[in-house]
C-alpha cells in the first residue's frame, strides 16, 4: 500500500498505537519508502491504547484534504465515531478490518457485519481483507468483501 501511495506521488506517513501513538510524519520519495519499511519491521503488537484512543489523539494533526487509511482486526465499535469524526472534518477515510487467522464463529461474523453497518451509517468506506487474501485484492475496483 505504501509503494501504491508514493509511487501515485503521495505524501504518506504512518500512525500506530502501543503504549501510544507513533507518528512518522508524512512525505515522499524513495527515501519515505525506505523509512517506513524499517519503521515496519520494528513495529510489534501489543500496547495498552486502543484504536479509538490513537484516533482521537491523532486527529489534530491531520490535515483537511488528507487521507486516512484505517487497517485493523478490531471489531471493538468505539473506534466508529471517532473514525467518522476524521470524515467529517474533511479527511477522506476507509477502513481495512483484517480477519482472524483463524476463522471465526457466527457470533464474530455478526459482530464484523454489526461495525461494516455502523462503518456505513458513520460514511466511512469499508472493505474486509480475510485471511489468506493478498494485500493486491485490497486495489481492486470491486466494493465489499475481499476474499
Amino acid at each position: 500500500m505504501v509503494r501504491k501511495a508514493l509511487d501515485g506521488h503521495r505524501n504518506v506517513g504512518l500512525v500506530t498505537n502501543g503504549n501510544r501513538a507513533e507518528v512518522l510524519h508524512p512525505d515522499r520519495g524513495s527515501k519515505q519508502f525506505g523509512k517506513l519499511m524499517q519503521y515496519l519491521a520494528e513495529v510489534h503488537a501489543g500496547g495498552t491504547r486502543t484504536l479509538q484512543e490513537t484516533l482521537v489523539e491523532t486527529l489534530p494533526r491531520l490535515r483537511r484534504g488528507a487521507s486516512c487509511l484505517l487497517i485493523t482486526p478490531s471489531l471493538d465499535r468505539a473506534w466508529v465515531r471517532p473514525a467518522s469524526t476524521l470524515r467529517e472534518a474533511a479527511i477522506a477515510t476507509q477502513a481495512v478490518i483484517v480477519a482472524a487467522p483463524t476463522p471465526g464463529d457466527a457470533r464474530e461474523r455478526a459482530r464484523r457485519d454489526q461495525m461494516f453497518g455502523e462503518l456505513a451509517i458513520a460514511g466511512v468506506t469499508a472493505t474486509y481483507l480475510a485471511s489468506g487474501a493478498s494485500i493486491s485484492d485490497l486495489f481492486r475496483d470491486t466494493v465489499g468483501a475481499v476474499a
